[in-house]
């Protein structure tokens, strides 16, 4: 299929379009990975804390929290299980945003660690391309219902 020089510019303009949306979502997930980390450091070090407990929750950051094994999944799993054992956590965080935020976790991972790409289509004499996450399998089309869904 050739493309039209409209369909080139759509491609391009496309491309920038998800390129934002992409860094956009990212940067969220990175904040919300901050405020995790701040949970999960404040339910084994509750403030007020001695210098001995700071220096402790400091140590904890860099040898547990801010390490490369320590991905966003595995923090959202620690947070789920404190949720489960912590009763202020359990008061404060609904049941349901759990699975809202196990979502997160796989497309962050998507959107991180996977192209989009543009197929174009064939729609009577006309061209159009439609926007993929090429994850391994299937493809998640970018589409209206997936915005519907991620709530843009």
């Amino acid at each position: 299929m050739n493309l039209t020089q409209r369909l080139k510019e759509e491609w391009l303009a496309n491309v920038q379009n998800f390129r934002r949306v992409r860094g956009n979502f990212l940067a969220a997930c990175f904040d919300l990975e901050y405020t995790i980390d701040s949970i999960i450091a404040e339910a084994f070090f509750p403030t007020p804390r001695s210098e001995s407990g700071e220096n402790l929750k400091r140590l904890f950051d860099e040898m547990f929290l801010k390490t490369p094994t320590r991905s966003f999944g595995r923090k959202a799993t620690l947070f789920e299980k404190l949720l489960k054992e912590v009763p202020t956590l359990q008061s404060l965080v609904p049941k349901e945003s759990i699975q809202g935020l196990k979502e997160i976790v796989q497309m962050r991972n998507g959107f991180a660690h996977f192209p989009i790409v543009f197929k174009p289509i064939r729609t009577n004499n006309e061209q159009t391309i439609a926007p993929f996450l090429a994850l391994k399998y299937p493809p998640l089309p970018l589409d209206e219902s997936f915005s519907k869904n991620l709530g843009a």
